[in-house]
């Protein structure tokens, strides 16, 4: 009837497929399982595109030196709403588990539990095992889980030996123990069983605020001991409980982040459903995930904290099983979760999903990761089939047609969006496709440094790395040992590394790759799960040292430099881009329709500030134009409710990370990232005290210190409750010159300023009814 011994593996493993995606689904009233929302909570996992329900039934004891372990008539499902559910979810195609839990009415873990007479404890707990055992049996349950997280008690080997062969009695289908993070490796009955469970609370991050990337660093080790532990039992794995609470500390303490009320961060949250989903993806040896939780009670409030349901983190399921080929139609999904995808969207596949949904059209296959070194970058075509609708006069673009009266934006959407496609044109024209140069050159500015190279594995000898980008040294053509420099230290080690001392390395790159360096810093590239080079910086200031801050800044450069690789762009993909363009602004015009008026401004204002400060490089003015018009696409990311505390500071982690979030995004689009770094540093200001790096004056890329100023001018003087006039916009950029803005580039405001024309009145909302 169900799946029987070895089914985990041979059900996913063998297929070759990857683990399956299923949920806990949890109740704590007798009747809960019984009602139209535990059906509700069924019909939406299955249209998330998972494939597994793990049922979960909870009994109770008093104390943790409690001997019994017995139902609560308030609290545990009756036995025919858990048979209900079981059937209900096989109705739904959905492959079941059940899973009895135990819990301590004193608060005291599960897992911390000393009954006073073990032998009293496990008659109790066998006996609770044995009921649902048949009752998976009726039901038609294919998985059995014999406990979860007593760690306390899973060094009594020979009992839970017992507990198991009374189950394999009663129920034919797969079995398996729910070991909790820390207990898993201390297991010594896995033999006995059909697959290793883990609940993988696994702390990821010392504090808040950690990137996707550094959470997948911390998952590899954890990886690589789990598949370890598979081979030696020759088992199957299955993550039977991993979930991140939407909080901040998501990934810090994920098995006591939701314990109690505490800031709402759901971004943290799809972060760490993402670094796991990535990480975990390939494994051989992973059968299933099923993510905590999925509440079919409405009084689960531990549940709600946890759960991905109308959250970014759903968009992720979402993404990961359209890839893997599992879902319903697109059709299906609800008009709710559609609106949260398109605002909150975070992994990369589930951002170019719904770009396309909004750009109506329908995206190839995904190209494999580039592996020769791009080449230096040319400027597009100019004779495109598309030029005939491009703007009069050479080069214009929507940061000259902002110059006309700012109130047809609102007037004539038509004529709006006909300009809009034009400046797309142009612009991207200019940009052409990925320059490593470019952000090599970045990463001088930024970091302060004289040099930085990206250097990449070979395509013709892997054991070699060659230069794909540099700036401030002329390396290209030259060779070197993989295991070579600063760039060998971390390809061996996959982390970002710090050197004091260059000479110490000099011996093996050569003198010229030294190049008289002092100190320097390196960031792995990783393109598609693999270390495929580095973003390596130097400088010839002996007392320079690199911190943290620094190798996290490094890191998010090499993470600009892997999209370059991965998505280097290119003419042929102009279209395309184009396409994934017009979902970003879809997506902006439904978050907010009157934000066009402001971006129009800061659009128009940075131009004229660009024309005047930037040097006479079309790639540099597109540059500008698409990051003034995109600066707040990281906005997309933060709830409706508190976009005014991210925009004025009041919540700081909000208004650090929606320009990383903007950054992000942008990456993700063939040939644009330069225009995200632009993006990331918008927010930093002259004195030091912006975000999210901190960065200061001259560190600060120009293109960003012009946006920042022409931003606060858009604000000023497009304000709906009270415009300030140009002049007054012209005053208050003066006294904040030095503080948060560039000095020069508010001189040269104050002249450009008298050139933008005074915004119109919005036009008056019709007044319903």
């Amino acid at each position: 009837m169900g799946l029987g011994v070895g089914a985990l593996a041979a059900a996913v493993l063998a297929a070759g497929s990857g683990p399956t995606l299923g949920a806990n689904v949890t109740a704590y009233q007798p009747e809960a399982y019984r009602t139209p929302v535990a059906e509700r909570a069924l019909d939406r996992l299955r249209d998330t595109g998972m494939d597994d329900a793990a049922v979960v039934v909870t009994w109770y004891m008093d104390d943790a030196r409690s001997s019994t372990v017995a139902p609560d008539p308030g609290l545990t499902p009756s036995d025919d709403s858990v048979e209900r559910m079981i059937r209900e979810a096989r109705g739904r195609g959905l492959r079941v588990a059940l899973k009895p839990h135990v819990d301590v009415r004193d608060g005291t873990f599960r897992g911390e539990i000393a009954p006073a007479d073990r032998a009293a404890w496990w008659a109790a707990y066998t006996r609770m095992v044995e009921r649902y055992a048949d009752l998976a049996a009726r039901a038609g349950a294919e998985i059995l889980v014999v406990g979860t997280e007593l760690r306390s008690m899973s060094g009594d080997q020979d009992a839970f030996r017992e507990v198991v062969a009374r189950a394999r009695s009663r129920f034919d289908g797969a079995l398996t123990y729910a070991a909790n993070w820390d207990e898993v490796g201390q297991v010594r009955f896995w033999d006995a069983l059909d697959a290793i469970g883990v609940d993988a609370y696994y702390p990821l991050a010392s504090a808040p605020g950690a990137t996707a990337a550094q959470l997948r660093a911390a998952w590899r080790p954890i990886v690589r001991r789990l598949e370890r532990l598979s081979d030696r039992w020759d088992r199957p794995l299955a993550l039977t409980e991993i979930g991140y609470a939407a909080r901040p500390d998501a990934a810090v303490d994920p098995s006591g982040a939701g314990a109690s009320p505490g800031p709402y961060d759901p971004g943290a949250q799809a972060v760490a459903y993402e670094a796991a989903l990535d990480a975990w993806r390939d494994s051989e040896r992973l059968a299933a995930i099923w993510w905590w939780d999925w509440p079919a009670d409405p009084r689960d409030a531990v549940g709600d904290a946890y759960t991905a349901r109308d959250r970014p983190a759903e968009a992720v399921l979402r993404a990961f099983t359209d890839e893997e080929g599992g879902g319903g139609p697109v059709a299906s999904i609800p008009w709710s979760l559609l609106m949260a995808v398109a605002i909150w969207i975070l992994v990369p596949i589930g951002f170019l999903l719904i770009v396309r949904r909004l750009a109506g059209r329908r995206a190839g296959p995904e190209t494999p990761p580039a592996v020769d070194p791009p080449a230096a970058p040319a400027p597009a075509a100019t004779d495109e089939p598309d030029a005939p609708d491009a703007p009069e006069g050479p080069g214009a673009t929507e940061a000259e047609t902002a110059s006309e009266p700012l109130d047809a934006a609102a007037a004539a959407p038509r004529a709006r969006d006909a300009r809009f496609s034009r400046a797309w044109r142009e612009d991207l024209r200019d940009l052409g496709r990925a320059d490593l140069d470019r952000l090599c050159r970045l990463a001088c500015e930024v970091l302060d440094v004289e040099m930085a190279v990206v250097l990449v594995r070979a395509p013709d000898d892997p054991d070699s790395l060659v230069t794909a980008g540099q700036s401030g040294v002329d390396l290209r053509g030259r060779r070197w040992p993989a295991d070579a420099g600063v760039a060998g230290m971390v390809l061996a080690g996959g982390e970002p590394v710090s050197v004091s001392d260059y000479s110490l390395l000099s011996s093996r790159i050569g003198p010229k790759a030294a190049a008289g360096l002092r100190a320097g810093a390196a960031a792995p590239v990783v393109v598609r799960h693999a270390v495929r080079g580095s973003l390596s910086i130097g400088t010839r200031d002996a007392e320079r040292r690199f911190d943290d801050r620094d190798l996290e800044l490094v890191g998010a450069l090499a993470e600009l430099v892997a999209s370059a690789i991965a998505r280097p762009g290119g003419p042929d993909e102009l279209e395309d881009v184009r396409a994934q363009l017009r979902g970003v602004r879809a997506a902006l015009d439904a978050r907010d329709p009157d934000e066009h008026l402001r971006i129009a401004t800061t659009v128009g204002f940075a131009a004229r500030l660009g024309r005047r400060l930037l040097p006479e490089d079309p790639r540099l003015h597109a540059e500008l134009a698409l990051a003034a018009r995109l600066h707040d696409v990281g906005m997309l990311r933060v709830p409706s409710a508190s976009v005014r505390a991210a925009t004025s500071g009041d919540d700081p982690r909000l208004a650090r990370m929606h320009p990383v979030w903007g950054c992000e995004l942008l990456a993700e689009i063939p040939g644009l990232q330069t225009v995200a770094a632009i993006v990331r540093f918008h927010g930093e200001r002259w004195d030091g005290g912006g975000v999210p790096h901190g960065l200061a004056e001259e560190r600060i890329p120009l293109a960003s210190r012009i946006i920042a100023v022409a931003r606060a001018w858009s604000e000023m003087t497009t304000d709906e409750a009270e415009p300030r006039s140009p002049e007054h916009a012209l005053h208050e950029l003066r006294e904040a010159a030095g503080g948060r803005f560039d000095p020069r580039v508010v001189e040269v405001a104050a002249s450009v300023g008298a050139t933008m024309p005074r915004p119109a009145p919005r036009p008056e909302r019709p007044v319903a009814g």
